[in-house]
């Protein structure tokens, strides 16, 4: 658990500190562009990562309780599907910014970086699969190094490139920027690719320690199923009750590509909304700003200051909250259906509390190291006030994703994606509606707002849960 952790924080810091390094080099305006520009491939990405990853990590958690052979059968036709899947949206997104640029929506630089991203997102369905198999097998002190190992690569890549043009524009160590992305995910996944075979090859010869669980009466179908349930780990307790269906399946190209975007693509869609709501409110804010009197370039600068930098800063402890929350949530499915309400009602009181509190403590540290920590990070001496209003979202934000978690733990994923939909659009409402009386604070209160009616909804659901068990 300490390693998982310390893992994550150490990649978030790197991320952190690739952040930082774009604000030394860049304009508030072109940092803005850029986080537009991210937005778009954290859109992309939402279609097929993390929906994939989770899916492959379960097929493969189930198969190696179960018929460990099909796993290796059913392996290169999920590489196929993802890759098929991720070259026919290359290929619309193409299409799509194509047209755009005909008609001048969107300049050659936005259009080249477009393109460029578009690799990337082939390399990414490799990478999420390659990740999900590791993670089905529990093999992530590996990957998590090859996840430091890329981060790093991504900082050196853009030192080199920028270093070897000289007196470079801002429009090309932008495409630069994308570029070292592009080059830092090849290199991963070429990593990925070469522990995979390791791994794959000891498959036959491992064994694990699998420790014997009592399972409720109710998601035993049948004597078979009973058997092979009882040997399974705490974190694969949730998909008890699907195990039959794994099973069954003949695991050939058609019913492998079936299975995989059948339980992945509401996944995906989830997110991506996510991504389109957070690319509306970039827009939303920036109609706005300019519409109350600033121009152009003021509104963009006024942008990238807060979502380059100070949101950027403020809300980096969450990879804590997360760290924790994917440790906790396995722990919490287990107890929900061995119906242990003593263990559900402490753990739930304690991570929402640990959440809120590390919310309130980085609020408290911004508010008396604000000034120097911009001084020392960005060297401007202007960022003390905003860096403090800017933390004060994060203790709804932070105990607002625990609640997502615990819901998850609970089984109740489909009010985790309703609560979320209604959180984004109060919050894009309110962005349209205070921004003119706020500026760039809109950010501030709309999200807290937002977050706020999110906790409400998401407790009072969890209320309920818990009174069932």
């Amino acid at each position: 658990m300490s390693f998982f952790v310390t893992a994550n924080i150490i990649v978030g810091i790197l991320e952190l500190i690739f952040t930082i390094y774009l604000a030394s080099i860049y304009s508030n305006s072109s940092l803005a562009i850029i986080s537009l520009i991210f937005t778009f491939n954290y859109i992309f990405l939402s279609l097929n990562t993390d929906g994939f990853m989770i899916t492959i990590s379960k097929i493969v958690t189930v198969l190696f309780a179960t018929d460990k052979d099909k796993i290796k059968k059913s392996m290169p036709y999920a590489f196929a599907s993802n890759f098929i899947w991720s070259i026919g949206l290359s290929i619309i997104i193409i299409m799509i910014f194509s047209l755009l640029k005909y008609f001048n929506v969107i300049n050659s630089t936005f259009y080249i970086c477009i393109l460029l991203l578009c690799p990337c997102l082939i390399i990414n369905s490799f990478t999420s699969i390659f990740k999900g198999y590791f993670i089905g097998l529990q093999k992530i002190v590996i990957p998590s190094i090859i996840d430091f190992i890329e981060k790093s690569l991504r900082i050196i890549c853009l030192l080199c490139f920028i270093a070897s043009i000289q007196n470079a524009i801002s429009n090309q160590i932008i495409q630069l920027v994308v570029f070292s992305y592009f080059v830092s995910e090849i290199i991963s996944v070429i990593f990925f690719g070469v522990y995979y075979k390791s791994i794959s090859k000891k498959l036959k010869n491992q064994h694990i320690e699998i420790d014997k669980l009592s399972v409720d009466k109710k998601l035993q179908t049948n004597n078979n199923l009973r058997t092979k349930t009882k040997k399974l780990q705490p974190n694969n307790i949730c998909i008890l009750s699907k195990i039959s269906s794994y099973k069954n399946y003949s695991y050939n190209f058609t019913t492998v590509s079936k299975k995989l975007f059948k339980e992945s693509l509401p996944i995906c869609f989830s997110n991506c909304m996510i991504e389109i709501s957070n690319l509306c409110a970039f827009l939303i804010v920036a109609y706005q700003l300019v519409n109350s009197g600033l121009n152009d370039i003021d509104a963009l600068n006024s942008i990238g200051t807060f979502k380059a930098i100070t949101y950027s800063l403020t809300s980096c402890p969450i990879i804590i909250i997360t760290s924790i929350a994917l440790l906790i949530v396995p722990k919490i499915s287990l107890k929900f259906l061995q119906k242990d309400k003593p263990y559900i009602n402490n753990i739930i009181k304690k991570i929402c509390v640990t959440a809120f509190s590390l919310g309130v403590l980085n609020c408290l540290i911004f508010l008396a190291f604000g000034e120097q920590i911009g001084n020392l990070l960005y060297e401007r001496n202007n960022l003390h006030l905003l860096l403090f209003t800017t933390s004060l979202i994060t203790p709804f934000m932070f105990t607002a994703v625990m609640t997502n978690n615990i819901l998850i733990g609970l089984s109740k994923q489909d009010r985790v994606f309703y609560h979320t939909l209604i959180y984004h659009c109060i919050m894009l409402l309110l962005l349209f509606i205070t921004t003119p009386l706020f500026n760039i604070n809109s950010f501030v209160f709309s999200m807290s707002f937002g977050y706020f009616v999110l906790i409400l909804l998401n407790w009072k659901v969890i209320i309920k849960t818990y009174h069932k068990i």
